[in-house]
């Protein structure tokens, strides 16, 4: 006859052994739910190899293909797809050479790192479309090198053009510094047109032929170019020589040392002269704000015009009723005290177009906040038919020209009209400041991933020390 104290206390004991694993098991899938940002590398997909990280795929290797044995070509997909999941393949970092490719193109690739291509020796031609940046020794040694085509990139690394004997024409429309011996060696060289110049190492002409043609703006006249090493054995062409007409920008004013222009119709401006914070001032109604633009990554040409248009309703009251009936009722109900502003704002080129979108993603945007101003019930939006859309913003203390103060960074992806208000007190709705200021989620993930492990732990400490098992 079994003995039902031993049969009881074996079933415990299967029991227990049961929910311990099950404990375990649920922190260690707490783990890999929770900590969804882990980098895989070496990931073959077709004929390249990456490494996979949130949402961006990093080239490190290729295999030439058949086609690429055929054609000696080589298409750098724009997007690859890995156990259901989508990664943009953004950046390349080869570390390997391959003879057989004579033409390589990347139009998703937005930074090549060092290197990459470096004596690729069959390399003739390389579009990358949308490449801001090319690190250094990119494409160093290619010496059948003749074509590139980088519209848009910001940066020339050092050496990234070094000893390719056969590159003879470079136009690079968007590039605002070249760094030193970017080009050395460049034997056959017979023109670099970089219009939006304005940083240089002091060795850029190093390694140029004699009687090479380096088209600049003419904003460097006076700059110097000439007394660098090689720079009297070299053409300098001064382009867009005529000066940016500001007279249709309004009465020049000085705010703390920054030129502003403010015209007939209301709108203050600033010019855009390099790639950094661009700051205007804006006063209407006896008072006044700062403004600023960041044009890091080159997004409008120099020469631009920065500008903005404060709407009151008492001065502008037909224009600011134009924008102000096309929000939404219910959020005209939350507006604390009238609290709620219209601004226009935008960027004209020198040829006089608005940019309307741009390639870069998200531009940050700077309004200075006044003293009577509650951030915690701040919204602001893009005005639109039929639904408002939030934009995304935080909070920054940064120095102004006029010293340090707290500003609202907006996120913009492209210019409208838009409304800034202060809602009734209403904390628990503020949702654009506490999606702004904290990543999405991961404080509240922290938290019950060390929740589950601790209870995990707990668990089976208390258990071990009741039952005794596997002692």
């Amino acid at each position: 006859m079994v003995n039902k104290t031993s049969f009881c206390c074996f079933f415990d004991k299967i029991r227990i052994f049961f929910i311990k694993f099950l404990l375990v098991f649920v922190g260690v899938f707490g783990i890999s739910f929770f900590t969804n940002a882990e980098t895989l590398q070496n990931i073959k997909i077709g004929d390249f190899t990456y490494t996979l990280e949130d949402q961006t795929a990093y080239v490190t290797n290729y295999s030439t293909g058949f086609f690429s044995k055929l054609f000696g070509s080589m298409t750098i997909p724009e997007v690859v797809k890995y156990k259901g999941k989508e990664y943009s393949v953004k950046n390349i970092m080869f570390d390997s050479s391959n003879a057989k490719i004579k033409n390589v193109t990347g139009n998703s690739v937005d930074m090549i790192y060092e290197n990459a291509f470096a004596n690729w020796s069959a390399l003739k031609q390389a579009t990358f479309l949308n490449a801001k940046y090319i690190k250094s020794g990119v494409f160093k040694g290619c010496e059948k090198l003749t074509t590139v085509n980088l519209p848009k990139l910001r940066i020339v690394y050092e050496n990234a053009f070094e000893n390719c004997k056969n590159l003879k024409n470079v136009s690079l429309p968007k590039v605002n510094e070249i760094k030193d011996n970017a080009f050395s060696g460049c034997e056959s060289l017979q023109t670099i047109e970089v219009p939006n110049l304005a940083e240089y190492g002091t060795n850029i002409f190093n390694g140029l032929p004699a009687g090479v043609t380096v088209k600049v703006s003419s904003k460097l006249k006076d700059a110097g170019l000439e007394q660098l090493p090689n720079g009297d054995k070299i053409k300098i062409e001064y382009v867009d020589g005529t000066t940016n007409d500001k007279s249709s920008w309004g009465e020049r004013i000085i705010n703390s040392g920054v030129v502003n222009y403010v015209d007939e119709d209301g709108k203050t401006s600033a010019e855009i002269t390099s790639n950094g914070l661009i700051w205007l001032k804006e006063t209407s109604n006896g008072s006044s704000a700062w403004y600023a633009i960041d044009n890091s990554d080159w997004t409008f040409k120099k020469g631009s015009r920065f500008w903005v248009k404060w709407l009151s309703p008492e001065v502008d009251s037909e224009e600011f009723n134009q924008y102000y009936n096309k929000l939404d009722d219910e959020r005209k109900k939350k507006v604390k005290d009238n609290k709620l502003w219209v601004f226009l704002t935008g960027v004209t080129d020198p040829d006089g177009n608005e940019y309307t979108t741009w390639d870069n993603g998200f531009i940050d945007y700077y309004i200075q906040l006044g003293d009577d101003w509650d951030k915690n019930d701040i919204e602001v939006l893009f005005i639109s038919e039929g639904k408002d859309s939030i934009v995304e913003h935080l909070y920054e203390t940064m120095a102004s020209p006029e010293g340090t103060a707290e500003f609202a960074k907006l996120s913009l992806k492209h210019f409208s009209p838009y409304v800034m208000l202060e809602k009734e007190d209403e904390t628990s709705a503020n949702t654009s400041t506490s999606k702004s200021q904290t990543p999405t989620g991961l404080v509240e993930k922290t938290a019950v991933l060390g929740f589950m492990f601790t209870a995990s732990l707990l668990s089976i400490a208390v258990l071990n020390k009741k039952f005794k098992i596997f002692n």
